[in-house]
């Protein structure tokens, strides 16, 4: 008969209600020393969970950790591997940062370490605890690490910024621009309806007749046109609050995209706007019909909706009136010559009826 194979002779020994399989090497800690669980108490960025439920960190970030178990003691030290390995085996290639359990936050069955997540392995490298206990007279290189296991509750997963630094800031600059932009079209080019171009591209300066001459045809699709503004607009904004998050913490980023869309995407342009909205709106028409272009999926059965449901657009009606006090209101404002305004409004006023 084939004679039985010896077992493998080991002189450590298990402290564990649940011994790991017969012929893997253990290793000799303290009474009752394991992990059961971990959270995240705080952190630089925000954690997130994956489909499997483990834990995600941002790489090279700082977090607050509360880990679960037993026998844990002042001389108790922490590390993670990024090799998976079955509970309490010899932790092999631990990252060589250890963390002490904070003495001030030691329980019965928890403790915090302020965990930096290790940047090797790149995103997407799951770690694992190990863990050993210090003793006096006994060094820590003599003293192996325990793996503690890979239950998705005892891993952490690190990921990275969706885009360098560098990139950030180039999208956020871009964004900001597009959105003042915006927001100055909006207001420079629908407070000008077809009257007012028609007059000026008929009375105004040569430059001012150029550039009512290249909005009036755009302008001519009011609903498209606004519509694909305000589309262009919610778009960017919402692409620089998502950066600005990918670089800050959740409430940084939310007052941080606020104050510089207000700022610089709202009442800068719209104060610039109000006064030069024809020449920028002329100048800046070839980024209008792109985006006019781009957002042509959605915009134009929006404005089909907008003008079946509110009807054609009627640019402003003047009657003699309103006329009459329009140029002397103009005159005011251009400082027109007193007898050539008193001419102008009484050509404007209504005969009497002879009897």
């Amino acid at each position: 008969s084939v004679p039985e194979r010896p077992k493998r002779q080991t002189n450590w020994t298990v402290s564990s209600d649940h011994p790991p399989d017969e012929g893997t090497p253990v290793v000799t800690v303290a009474a009752g020393l394991q992990m059961n669980g971990m959270r995240v108490e705080s952190a630089d960025k925000e954690p997130t969970y994956g489909d499997d439920g483990v834990v995600e960190l941002l790489l090279q970030t700082n977090a607050l950790l509360r880990l679960f178990g037993t026998g844990f003691s002042n001389s108790t030290l922490v590390t993670v591997t990024a090799r998976p390995g079955s509970r309490l085996e010899v932790c092999e290639f631990p990252t060589g940062d250890v963390y002490r359990l904070e003495n001030d936050s030691l329980t019965e069955f928890s403790a915090l370490i302020k965990f930096e997540v290790p940047a090797m392995g790149g995103p997407g490298t799951n770690f694992y605890f190990c863990l050993k206990d210090e003793r006096d007279g006994v060094t820590m290189a003599s003293v192996p690490w325990v793996h503690q296991g890979t239950q998705s509750w005892l891993a952490i997963r690190t990921y990275d910024k969706l885009l360098p630094l560098w990139a950030s800031i180039c999208i956020i600059l871009m964004c900001l621009a597009f959105s003042a932009l915006f927001s100055g079209l909006n207001l420079g080019l629908m407070s000008m309806d077809q009257t007012d171009l028609k007059v000026i591209s008929n009375t105004g300066s040569e430059t001012e007749r150029r550039y009512a001459r290249a909005i009036m045809p755009v302008r001519k699709k009011g609903n498209y046109l606004l519509c694909s503004i305000l589309l262009g607009n919610v778009l960017v904004n919402s692409s620089l609050t998502i950066i600005m998050d990918d670089i800050t913490s959740g409430l940084v980023a939310v007052i941080g995209s606020t104050l510089a869309i207000v700022i610089f995407g709202e009442i800068t342009p719209q104060a610039i706007c109000s006064r030069h909205g024809l020449a920028i709106g002329a100048n800046t028409i070839i980024i209008t019909k792109i985006v006019m272009g781009i957002t042509f999926p959605l915009a134009y059965p929006i404005s089909l909706f907008l003008d079946f449901m509110l009807g054609a657009e009627l640019g402003n009606i003047y009657t003699r009136e309103r006329l009459k006090e329009l140029v002397k209101a103009s005159g005011c404002q251009r400082r027109l010559v007193l007898p050539i305004l008193h001419v102008k409004a009484h050509s404007l006023t209504p005969r009497k009826l002879m009897r």
